[in-house]
């Protein structure tokens, strides 16, 4: 078990001992350097918990990334959270207007199918978290 401390913007870190179940990340993904990226890690404590890390990461000057953690007594909440979250939250893309409309969709589109990409990734690699289907 390690000790971890968490930064999480607009609040304060979270910490605990626990253990990595997975993480997804980093950013080059099918090949690609990305401008735009989720690092996505799910951990377990040591009393049991589950805890979500999803950093958004940019490279784009004036683009602020964001640390978002979520905690769940469930590895069923913690699934359901981390398919919740939007990925697009805190993309600021094109600026205001008609003309930059197609680019900022496309822009969007793109950072969420990257983030459903990691989160499947992350999913397949922690145990007990598939769908049981009778």
């Amino acid at each position: 078990m390690g000790k971890y401390n968490l930064k999480r913007s607009c609040d304060a870190p979270v910490a605990f001992e626990g253990e990595i179940l997975a993480e997804a990340g980093g950013k080059w993904q099918a090949g690609r350097e990305l401008n735009r990226w989720h690092d996505i890690t799910a951990y377990r404590t040591r009393g049991g918990r589950y805890i979500l890390q999803i950093g958004y990461r940019t490279l784009w000057q004036g683009e602020e990334g964001h640390d978002f953690i979520f905690s769940s007594a469930t590895l069923k909440t913690l699934v359901e959270e981390l398919v919740a979250y939007d990925p697009t939250g805190h993309v600021a893309g094109f600026p205001p207007g008609d003309q930059f409309h197609e680019k900022q969709t496309r822009l969007l589109a793109g950072v969420k199918t990257q983030y459903d990409a990691r989160v499947a990734a992350l999913l397949a690699a922690i145990p007990g978290a598939e769908e049981m289907i009778e």
